[in-house]
């Protein structure tokens, strides 16, 4: 991968909407992005900001979003290329052209070197998608749209009187072993569809509606200069349909990489999933793909196992993100409700081990807060509020400075002693550039941990120094063998600097 950006920086996850009563739109983000690029962010992956549908629109996307933050979920995609019509005014009565607004907000970052990435959602639609009318054959159909009993409808069901091509009846994705999502419409891409007991139609326009998705992604690239997209349940589109997708938009940024448009004629393909086939996917051309990393973190034993199978550093790393694992930034208020694992998400520890393993880094909205307000607000690192700022900020120029993270090197160390179970350990680097990086994920201190560094050093018989990079401090040490004391949640990202004698 020759792109240093990705190895250096990090990306941010934003949603344009935070609670009823802080809408921000696209002019109101630019004195932001100074502020992104002081502490490392390089990209921008904005949640979807396009006009949503009407019909089954959810009032509350409880635990998933801020109670009120949207007029249902913003994935209930009306028209694919649009801009919501709340973002559109400043005020009740100030109305402003969002669509240049937002092109000059991209070039305003490209100007700061941050790329702008959009999400991509293929699977699933509003309702009351205008394309519903004149190709119904996209969707599927049931007469009890949130039953998997209710046989799927087919065009010969017309005859009978049934509702196949009724808008009413589309049938809802059936995703994580729920229909939640019920404002939203399944697509048919023949893949991974809802379970019924008889088998779903084809899709005799499948051909149209990849040259649909295809003309949409291009749009936002040719328009408006974005760089990349990072695409919606990417898993459960066909292979074939990324392959020709992602081919058609780099060719597209490559034409418009000159003038305000894209940075460098590049554009990232970000896939999000949870299954196991991940191979097939970067296969089918994503530069990145969504690591195990936010579902392994409470398992020592699930995340030790994980970071020992890392290949290569085609990876997203986050601690959470703005669906994952969502309880972790609903009001304080609430709070009682939460697992302690899940407030524990916006830990610097957590994000320690997410910003050094190979692959490009992503923070959330409101990470250092556990909120959902915008990071970029913390104007004062000092409020406690925004506690974990400088924390976060240090990591990231760690990421940006330290050359044994841009590569794909890495190796997991081994640890004895009575709470070794509760540290993660493992060497980013290689020859004269090396850091070992030790992370207590536990919620009590450990002490008399032994790491073992034998891989980090040239020789078991010389003294070496260990600089920790995050407080500055330089140990003299001798021998394979690393003694480590560690309060709860805490972390040491050590240079080895010097041996001799």
């Amino acid at each position: 991968m020759k792109r240093m950006w990705l190895r250096k920086n990090v990306m941010f996850n934003l949603l344009m909407a935070q609670d009823q009563n802080s809408l921000v739109n696209f002019s109101q983000l630019e004195p932001s992005l100074d502020r992104m690029y002081e502490i490392g962010i390089r990209a921008l992956f904005i949640n979807p900001f396009f006009d949503t549908g009407t019909r089954l629109k959810k009032t509350e996307v409880a635990h998933r979003f801020p109670r009120g933050a949207f007029k249902g979920s913003p994935y209930a995609v009306y028209d694919h290329m649009s801009i919501e019509d709340d973002l559109l005014y400043e005020s009740d009565d100030d109305y402003i052209d969002q669509s240049s607004a937002f092109k000059d907000f991209v070039i305003k970052a490209h100007r700061r070197g941050i790329r702008v990435v959009l999400d991509f959602i293929t699977n699933h639609t509003s309702h009351d998608f205008p394309l519903q009318k004149y190709y119904p054959e996209w969707f599927l159909y049931k007469e009890d749209i949130l039953s998997l009993e209710s046989p799927y409808l087919s065009f010969a069901d017309l005859g009978k009187k049934l509702p196949w091509g009724d808008a009413k009846h589309t049938v809802i994705p059936f995703i994580n072993g729920d229909f939640y999502w019920s404002d939203t419409a399944q697509l048919n891409w023949e893949k991974d569809l809802p379970p019924a007991p008889n088998e779903p139609p084809n899709n005799p326009s499948l051909r149209a509606m990849f040259d649909y998705f295809i003309t949409v992604a291009n749009y936002w690239v040719a328009e408006f200069g974005v760089d990349g997209f990072r695409c919606d349940l990417a898993d459960r589109i066909p292979q074939e349909f990324w392959v020709e997708c992602i081919s058609a938009v780099k060719k597209t940024a490559a034409t418009y990489k000159q003038g305000v448009y894209t940075l460098d004629g590049d554009s990232i393909f970000i896939a999000e999933t949870r299954s196991q086939d991940r191979e097939t996917l970067h296969e089918a051309g994503f530069d990145f793909v969504y690591s195990s990393l936010a579902e392994s973190l409470f398992d020592n034993r699930k995340l030790k196992d994980y970071l020992g199978s890392i290949s290569g550093e085609k990876w997203l790393n986050f601690t959470d993100t703005y669906d994952f694992y969502p309880d972790s930034r609903l009001p304080e208020s609430v709070y009682e409700n939460i697992s302690d694992n899940d407030l524990s998400r916006n830990s610097p520890a957590y994000w320690a081990i997410a910003a050094t393993l190979p692959g490009l880094a992503m923070m959330y909205t409101g990470i250092e807060k556990k909120s959902w307000q915008f990071f970029l607000e913390a104007k004062d690192n000092t409020d406690a509020d925004h506690s974990n700022a400088i924390a976060y900020e240090k990591i990231n120029e760690i990421r940006a400075t330290q050359k044994a993270l841009w590569g794909s090197e890495m190796q997991t160390l081994g640890c004895n002693g009575e709470k070794s179970d509760a540290i993660i350990a493992y060497l980013r680097g290689v020859g004269k550039e090396k850091l070992i990086i030790i992370v207590n994920t536990s919620r009590e201190d450990v002490s008399d941990v032994f790491v073992d560094v034998t891989v980090a050093l040239e020789s078991h018989e010389r003294n070496y120094i260990l600089k920790d990079l995050v407080t500055g401090s330089i140990f003299l040490r001798t021998g394979p063998m690393l003694q480590i004391d560690l309060k709860a949640q805490s972390y040491h990202i050590f240079k080895v600097e010097e041996q001799w004698g």
